[in-house]
């Protein structure tokens, strides 16, 4: 999956949890930057997400 496709299937409620815990900055983020900033650790972890 790429960023766009994660940003468009996933809500900013359940990017912002995940994106904190890898330490991104989620103040004044646009969703796709939220996406493209995360490691590729996290992106596994959004994927077992279950959405």
């Amino acid at each position: 999956m790429d960023s766009e496709e994660i940003a468009e299937k996933y809500p900013t409620k359940d990017l912002r949890p995940i994106a904190e815990k890898y330490g991104v900055k989620t103040l004044c983020a646009k969703k796709i930057d939220l996406v493209g900033a995360l490691p590729p650790e996290a992106v596994a972890e959004l994927k077992s997400y279950g959405r």
